[in-house]
């Protein structure tokens, strides 16, 4: 047997079967707008469109380096699994590689850690 949210009894298990489903269905399915969209609404946009295309741009080469050269040498290790110190130590050996990753991730969306680097 199994009582319903609405305080019914089932005991054929056709229908035990039926509510179950019937409920995880209902848990997990859209029922049109959640209020977390009802919020978004009010966020203010302060990114313009220009801005924001410059925010996407794929980065140049000397850009790429100056956001290495401008990290703290003892950072936390990164997608390589390397501090900031080895990418600014070994630039004229793995620069290029680097390079071409972050460049790659702004044209497919997608960052290979390691494409050109294996970690360690």
């Amino acid at each position: 047997m199994l009582k319903t949210g609405d305080d019914i009894l089932l005991d054929d298990q056709r229908e035990i079967k039926e509510h179950i489903v019937a409920f995880y269905e209902g848990l997990h399915t859209s029922k049109g707008s959640s209020p977390a969209s009802a919020l978004l609404g009010c966020i203010p946009k302060l990114v313009g469109i220009e801005q924001s295309l410059l925010l996407d741009a794929k980065p140049y080469s000397d850009e790429v380096k100056k956001a290495i050269f401008d990290l703290n040498p003892e950072s936390a290790p990164g997608p390589y699994g390397y501090p900031g110190k080895f990418f600014q130590c070994y630039w004229e050996i793995v620069g290029r590689d680097f390079t071409n990753d972050v460049q790659s991730f702004f044209d497919t969306g997608y960052f290979d850690a390691g494409s050109g680097l294996r970690k360690p």
